[in-house]
């Protein structure tokens, strides 16, 4: 019974935690993509991609929504 108790809560949690870190996901990828030879960011720093998307596009809009269901699929289906 504890190995069905732990496989129904770590789908829930890997969840909240994929929820909860998302936005360094979304930096992530958009440092991935960033052409130097075509700058998008002025710095292009962890923090500095952090604080022109939530100055630009907000805090929701630009790091915790995008690609938020795919995440939280992928750690639901992963995770338990």
């Amino acid at each position: 019974m504890s190995v069905f108790r732990e496989i129904l809560a770590s789908g829930p949690g890997c969840a909240i935690a994929n929820g909860l870190l998302n936005g360094f996901e979304t930096v992530k990828v958009k440092l991935q993509l960033h052409n130097p030879k075509r700058p998008v960011y002025h710095t292009p720093t962890m923090a500095g991609v952090m604080t022109q998307i939530i100055k630009e596009e907000g805090l929701v809009r630009g790091l915790l929504a995008p690609g938020l269901s795919a995440s939280l699929t992928r750690s639901v289906i992963y995770g338990g």
